[in-house]
């Protein structure tokens, strides 16, 4: 019987030891899920704020593009009705010039100077001769062969028209006073 008595003192104390070690087990996995769920609940919070923050900036960023855009089109708007006035003040312009152009057909043509009258040698010739010279020398000097024939018969038609004389005409004045350009 000391040995029946004996075995169930040990029995006791072994199922003692198994109760308190399941109750210290639990406890630390109590402890250790707390802990875990109070770090998470931290971190959750700090991510909360980081997209609180982040959201806030976006927001701002869109009520600062929202009233750029808005600047943008006013200036746009602003651009295109300053654009149709001067549009408008063109239209007119060019109606006005386009009425004055078919006035002035109506005129007779100015006749140019017969050659009959024509001094080659008189101050009227020598201002011809003094406006052609000062066009041949603001031609450019390295102008090709071709490009300085086109630029003085340029000269030539200019001359003549401004003058209101024939091209024949200036070429007798150019002729009469040694100008073989």
């Amino acid at each position: 019987m000391k040995k029946f008595l004996l075995a169930l003192v040990l029995l006791a104390v072994i199922v003692v030891i198994s109760i308190v070690r399941s109750t210290r087990d639990r406890e630390d996995r109590q402890k250790l899920y707390k802990e875990g769920l109070d770090t998470g609940a931290a971190q959750a919070e700090v991510y909360r704020q980081r997209f609180d923050s982040l959201s806030g900036a976006v927001e701002q960023q869109k009520a600062h593009f929202a009233d750029s855009l808005g600047r943008v089109s006013q200036s746009q708007n602003q651009l295109t009705d300053s654009l149709r006035g001067e549009l408008a003040r063109k239209d007119q312009a060019l109606s006005q010039a386009t009425a004055k152009k078919r006035v002035s057909a109506a005129k007779p043509p100015v006749k140019p100077r017969s050659t009959d009258s024509l001094d080659t040698s008189g101050k009227h010739a020598q201002l011809i001769l003094s406006y052609y010279r000062k066009r041949l020398e603001s031609l450019p000097k390295d102008l090709s062969d071709y490009e300085k024939k086109v630029a003085l018969n340029e000269v030539r038609e200019e001359t003549a028209k401004k003058f209101s004389i024939t091209e024949t005409d200036l070429e007798k004045i150019r002729l009469a006073n040694n100008l073989t350009e």
